[in-house]
Formats: C-alpha cells, structure tokens, sequence
C-alpha cells in the first residue's frame, strides 16, 4: 500500500467516525435518517427530553414563557419540570402564531398528558362539524408539533351544551372531533396516532343554565401524551 492510498483510506474512516459521532449527538436512532423518518411519518420526527433534569429545565422556561404565549389560560401546571414540562412547551411553542392562543387553555392531567381546551365557537360555525378555515392556521400548529416529536399521540374529544337531542349533540360531537383529526391527518400527522370521541353533552364543564356556561361546554378537547 502506497503513501497515498494510506491516506485517503485513513481520511475515509476518520470521516466515518465524525458522522457517526454527529448522528448521534443529534439523537438519531440506529438506522439513521430512514428509520427516523419511518418512525415519524414522512416529515421525520425528534425525541422529547426524557430525563428529569432537561425536563425540569424546559418546565421552567415553559413555567416562564407559557404565561407570555398564551396569558394566563395555562391551568393546573404544578407539575410542569417533573412530569412532562417538556410535552407542555412544545404544545405551548405551537399556539406562539396562534390569535387565537388566549382563548386555548393548556391543562396538565394526572396521566401525564396534556389537555387542549379549545372552544367549540373557534372551531365551527353554529351546528356545524366542518373546521372554520380562520383556524387552519392553529390547527397547523399543533400538527407540526405532532409530527416533529416522536412518538406523540393525540385523543380528539368532542362536547356539546344541553340544547337538542342527545342523538343529535352526540352525533355532532362525534363528528366534529372527526373533522379536527381528519384535517391534522391531512397536514402529514399519522393515523395510527390519531383518534377521534364524542361525548355530547354528558361531561359539562359549566353550567348549561346560562349562554356563558353553554357556550363553555360546546369545545373540543384534545389530549397529547407520548405513547407507551
């Protein structure tokens, strides 16, 4: 073997080994970029931080910037560093173009997800499942946080006032929590990752007494954990 040839097969490998040494610094799995992207659908995916001390420092920061992104609509967050502070601040990253993000509550729920309450009258018109197309624009948001983390899930739970049958608000329900998965699906977000509930009028979070409380139960929630 020549001097030359000793070289170039000495660079060959030291370059190798930078490569390798990158990809994983970047987090991406045995397989490279093609297993990543196979994992995350077509638009690739990146892991949330899974230990406690990067979760305690995004949950701060998300403890500190939420309150800016989305006023003070963020409940329950005593968890937030300890639990899923990091699942918070992508959800919380996702209403940041939102004009509507003060009126979208973000909630943390004991299973470890994290509830968006987002109201019916945003969403729909009156009586109507189909996504307004003044929403989109949120609605795109959460999917791309869905699609840039690995291994998020995303449960769509619809709910109506008291007002009709229940035949009618329990099909309504259904079909608008449908509606709001189709169109994540149609921005790239997988199925498999995706399901669609209706609950009508049986789990108020107001009083349907009054049109301020009717109109609170008239929402869309949507549920985001990681997957087991």
């Amino acid at each position: 073997m020549n001097f030359r040839m000793a070289v170039r097969r000495s660079t060959v490998a030291f370059g190798t080994m930078i490569l390798s040494v990158s990809l994983v610094a970047c987090g991406t799995p045995p397989g490279g970029a093609a297993q990543q992207q196979s994992e995350g659908g077509m638009f690739g995916c990146k892991g949330l931080p899974n230990s406690q001390a990067k979760n305690a420092t995004i949950g701060a920061v998300a403890g500190a910037v939420v309150g800016g992104l989305i006023g003070n609509r963020v409940a329950d967050n005593r968890g937030v560093g300890t639990r899923n502070g990091a699942l918070l601040g992508a959800l919380s990253g996702a209403l940041i173009g939102s004009q509507y993000k003060a009126s979208i509550s973000l909630t943390e729920m004991p299973d470890g997800s994290v509830k968006m309450n987002i109201p019916g009258s945003l969403l729909f018109e009156t009586g109507q499942y189909a996504v307004r197309p003044e929403f989109q624009q949120t609605l795109n948001g959460v999917a791309k946080s869905l699609r840039e983390y690995c291994g998020l899930q995303a449960r769509v739970v619809g709910h109506t006032d008291n007002v009709g049958s229940d035949a009618i608000n329990d099909k309504l329900s259904v079909e608008r929590a449908q509606s709001v998965v189709s169109y994540l699906e149609s921005t790239g977000v997988r199925p498999a990752n995706l399901s669609a509930q209706g609950r009508g009028k049986h789990e108020p979070i107001a009083s349907n007494d009054t049109a301020e409380g009717r109109a609170q139960n008239r929402r869309v929630e949507i549920f985001v954990s990681e997957t087991n």
